[in-house]
Protein backbone atom coordinates (compact mmCIF):
# COMPACT_ATOMS: atom_id res chain seq x y z
CA UNK A 1 0.00 0.00 0.00
CA UNK A 2 2.78 2.38 0.31
CA UNK A 3 4.10 2.02 -2.62
CA UNK A 4 0.33 3.59 -4.15
CA UNK A 5 0.38 5.74 -1.26
CA UNK A 6 3.39 7.44 -2.85
CA UNK A 7 1.58 8.29 -6.25
CA UNK A 8 -1.40 9.08 -4.46
CA UNK A 9 0.09 11.91 -2.28
CA UNK A 10 2.12 13.09 -5.74
CA UNK A 11 -1.67 13.19 -7.51
CA UNK A 12 -3.57 15.27 -4.22
CA UNK A 13 -0.24 17.81 -4.04
CA UNK A 14 -1.11 18.42 -7.99
CA UNK A 15 -4.35 18.91 -7.62
CA UNK A 16 -3.50 21.35 -5.09
CA UNK A 17 -1.16 23.52 -7.11
CA UNK A 18 -3.56 23.33 -9.80
CA UNK A 19 -6.15 24.99 -7.93
CA UNK A 20 -3.76 28.10 -6.48
CA UNK A 21 -3.24 28.30 -10.49
CA UNK A 22 -0.01 30.58 -10.76
CA UNK A 23 2.44 29.42 -13.26
CA UNK A 24 5.16 28.64 -10.39
CA UNK A 25 2.75 25.78 -8.87
CA UNK A 26 1.41 25.01 -12.17
CA UNK A 27 5.98 24.39 -13.43
CA UNK A 28 5.74 22.45 -10.36
CA UNK A 29 2.21 20.44 -10.99
CA UNK A 30 3.74 19.49 -14.20
CA UNK A 31 7.25 18.08 -12.40
CA UNK A 32 5.29 16.49 -9.93
CA UNK A 33 2.77 14.43 -12.42
CA UNK A 34 5.98 13.41 -14.59
CA UNK A 35 7.38 12.06 -12.08
CA UNK A 36 4.49 9.84 -11.02
CA UNK A 37 3.87 8.76 -14.26
CA UNK A 38 6.95 7.87 -15.17
CA UNK A 39 7.04 6.07 -11.59
CA UNK A 40 3.61 4.14 -12.45
CA UNK A 41 5.37 3.27 -15.78
CA UNK A 42 8.06 2.02 -14.21
CA UNK A 43 6.35 -0.36 -11.75
CA UNK A 44 4.24 -1.48 -15.32
CA UNK A 45 7.39 -2.24 -17.16
CA UNK A 46 8.86 -3.95 -14.00
CA UNK A 47 5.73 -6.10 -13.92
CA UNK A 48 6.21 -6.81 -17.49
CA UNK A 49 9.75 -8.05 -17.06
CA UNK A 50 9.30 -10.08 -14.09
CA UNK A 51 6.30 -12.52 -15.79
CA UNK A 52 9.36 -13.29 -18.48
CA UNK A 53 12.03 -13.64 -16.00
CA UNK A 54 12.06 -17.20 -15.60
CA UNK A 55 12.86 -17.32 -19.52
CA UNK A 56 14.64 -14.80 -19.33
CA UNK A 57 17.30 -16.61 -17.36
CA UNK A 58 16.86 -20.14 -18.96
CA UNK A 59 17.96 -18.62 -22.32
CA UNK A 60 20.79 -16.21 -20.82
CA UNK A 61 22.21 -20.01 -19.17
CA UNK A 62 21.50 -21.42 -22.53
CA UNK A 63 23.81 -18.99 -24.19
CA UNK A 64 26.51 -20.08 -21.53
CA UNK A 65 26.12 -23.41 -22.77
CA UNK A 66 26.57 -22.70 -26.00
CA UNK A 67 30.00 -20.28 -25.41
CA UNK A 68 31.26 -23.16 -23.07
CA UNK A 69 30.88 -25.42 -25.96
CA UNK A 70 32.33 -23.55 -29.17
CA UNK A 71 34.99 -22.27 -26.38
CA UNK A 72 39.02 -23.16 -26.94
CA UNK A 73 39.08 -24.52 -23.20
CA UNK A 74 38.83 -28.65 -23.19
CA UNK A 75 37.53 -28.29 -20.06
CA UNK A 76 34.85 -25.85 -20.51
CA UNK A 77 33.79 -28.56 -23.44
CA UNK A 78 33.74 -31.15 -21.46
CA UNK A 79 31.59 -30.04 -18.99
CA UNK A 80 28.83 -28.67 -21.82
CA UNK A 81 26.57 -31.67 -21.87
CA UNK A 82 22.97 -31.44 -22.62
CA UNK A 83 20.78 -31.22 -25.95
CA UNK A 84 22.28 -31.60 -28.92
CA UNK A 85 23.65 -28.31 -30.74
CA UNK A 86 20.33 -28.72 -32.78
CA UNK A 87 18.27 -28.57 -29.90
CA UNK A 88 20.27 -26.20 -28.28
CA UNK A 89 20.36 -23.51 -30.93
CA UNK A 90 16.53 -24.39 -31.59
CA UNK A 91 15.81 -23.92 -28.01
CA UNK A 92 17.48 -20.27 -27.96
CA UNK A 93 15.91 -18.91 -31.13
CA UNK A 94 12.54 -19.90 -29.29
CA UNK A 95 13.35 -18.05 -25.89
CA UNK A 96 14.81 -15.30 -28.19
CA UNK A 97 11.50 -14.84 -29.44
CA UNK A 98 10.12 -15.05 -26.22
CA UNK A 99 11.97 -11.95 -23.90
CA UNK A 100 13.02 -9.01 -24.23
CA UNK A 101 16.84 -8.60 -24.75
CA UNK A 102 19.08 -7.46 -22.05
CA UNK A 103 19.63 -4.30 -24.44
CA UNK A 104 15.98 -3.75 -24.88
CA UNK A 105 15.67 -4.15 -21.42
CA UNK A 106 18.44 -1.30 -20.94
CA UNK A 107 16.84 1.00 -23.18
CA UNK A 108 13.52 0.84 -20.98
CA UNK A 109 14.87 0.96 -17.97
CA UNK A 110 16.48 4.55 -18.42
CA UNK A 111 14.53 5.92 -21.20
CA UNK A 112 10.93 7.32 -21.09
CA UNK A 113 10.19 7.22 -24.58
CA UNK A 114 11.13 3.70 -24.43
CA UNK A 115 8.82 2.50 -21.55
CA UNK A 116 5.89 4.10 -23.36
CA UNK A 117 7.05 2.23 -26.88
CA UNK A 118 7.10 -1.14 -24.61
CA UNK A 119 4.14 -0.47 -22.57
CA UNK A 120 1.87 0.39 -25.85
CA UNK A 121 3.60 -3.14 -27.32
CA UNK A 122 2.52 -4.71 -24.27
CA UNK A 123 -0.83 -3.66 -24.57
CA UNK A 124 -0.25 -2.16 -21.28
CA UNK A 125 -1.17 1.51 -22.09
CA UNK A 126 -3.53 2.59 -25.20
CA UNK A 127 -1.34 3.83 -28.21
CA UNK A 128 -3.37 7.20 -28.25
CA UNK A 129 -1.94 8.36 -25.55
CA UNK A 130 1.91 7.54 -26.26
CA UNK A 131 2.33 10.86 -28.45
CA UNK A 132 0.91 12.73 -25.49
CA UNK A 133 2.69 11.14 -22.52
CA UNK A 134 5.82 12.29 -25.14
CA UNK A 135 5.18 15.59 -25.55
CA UNK A 136 4.23 16.56 -22.22
CA UNK A 137 7.28 14.82 -21.06
CA UNK A 138 9.31 16.91 -23.53
CA UNK A 139 7.57 20.34 -22.50
CA UNK A 140 9.28 21.00 -19.50
CA UNK A 141 12.65 20.96 -20.86
CA UNK A 142 11.62 23.09 -23.97
CA UNK A 143 10.25 25.79 -21.22
CA UNK A 144 13.34 25.59 -19.33
CA UNK A 145 15.47 26.13 -22.13
CA UNK A 146 13.81 29.31 -23.20
CA UNK A 147 12.92 30.31 -18.94
CA UNK A 148 9.40 30.89 -20.59
CA UNK A 149 6.43 29.96 -18.58
CA UNK A 150 3.17 31.79 -19.71
CA UNK A 151 -0.18 30.93 -17.93
CA UNK A 152 -1.93 30.36 -21.16
CA UNK A 153 0.52 27.74 -21.95
CA UNK A 154 1.17 25.56 -19.01
CA UNK A 155 -1.90 25.55 -17.47
CA UNK A 156 -3.94 23.15 -20.04
CA UNK A 157 -0.57 21.37 -20.52
CA UNK A 158 -1.01 20.62 -16.94
CA UNK A 159 -4.40 19.80 -17.00
CA UNK A 160 -4.28 17.80 -19.87
CA UNK A 161 -1.20 15.72 -18.19
CA UNK A 162 -3.37 15.36 -14.77
CA UNK A 163 -5.60 13.61 -17.36
CA UNK A 164 -3.58 11.34 -18.83
CA UNK A 165 -1.75 10.57 -15.58
CA UNK A 166 -4.61 9.32 -13.84
CA UNK A 167 -5.64 7.21 -17.20
CA UNK A 168 -2.21 5.55 -16.77
CA UNK A 169 -3.10 5.64 -13.22
CA UNK A 170 -6.06 3.96 -13.88
CA UNK A 171 -4.33 0.91 -16.11
CA UNK A 172 -1.87 0.36 -13.48
CA UNK A 173 -2.61 -3.15 -11.68
CA UNK A 174 -0.47 -2.66 -8.30
CA UNK A 175 -1.35 -6.46 -7.94
CA UNK A 176 -1.67 -8.24 -4.29
CA UNK A 177 0.02 -6.71 -1.84
CA UNK A 178 0.55 -8.53 1.94
CA UNK A 179 0.82 -6.18 4.78
CA UNK A 180 2.29 -6.93 8.34
CA UNK A 181 -1.38 -8.67 9.48
CA UNK A 182 -3.50 -9.30 6.46
CA UNK A 183 -3.99 -9.56 2.58
CA UNK A 184 -4.83 -6.37 0.98
CA UNK A 185 -6.11 -6.25 -2.54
Amino acid sequence: MKRLELVVVQFEEVKRLIGIGRVPQLRLAHILLDSAVELIMHRMVDAELDCEQYDFDRLENLRRLDAMRKSDNPLHRRFAAGPSDGQLSAEIEKLEGMVTSKKKRQKINYNFRDKIDFLVERTRLPAAIAPVLKKLHDYPNETYHRDQHRLEVIRPAVLIYFDVACTVLDLYDPGVLIGEEHLVL
